[in-house]
C-alpha cells in the first residue's frame, strides 16, 4: 500500500514539474504490430502491407 502511494505521489510531482509539456502536446498515434517475426517469415505480403499502411 505504501509503495503504491509513493508511486502515485511521484507521478503527480513529475506531472506538476512539467506543466507546459502537457499543455502543448500534439495528438499522436501508437501503432502495434503483433508478432512481426512470424508475419515477416511466414506471410511477408501481410507484413509488407501493414508497414506500408503505417507509412501512409
Amino acid at each position: 500500500m505504501r509503495q503504491r502511494l509513493w508511486f502515485l505521489v511521484g507521478i503527480v510531482l513529475a506531472l506538476l514539474a512539467f506543466p507546459g509539456i502537457t499543455l502543448a502536446a500534439e495528438y499522436f498515434s501508437v501503432v502495434v504490430l503483433p508478432d512481426t517475426q512470424v508475419y515477416s517469415k511466414s506471410h511477408p505480403e501481410i507484413f509488407k502491407a501493414q508497414t506500408e499502411w503505417i507509412v501512409r
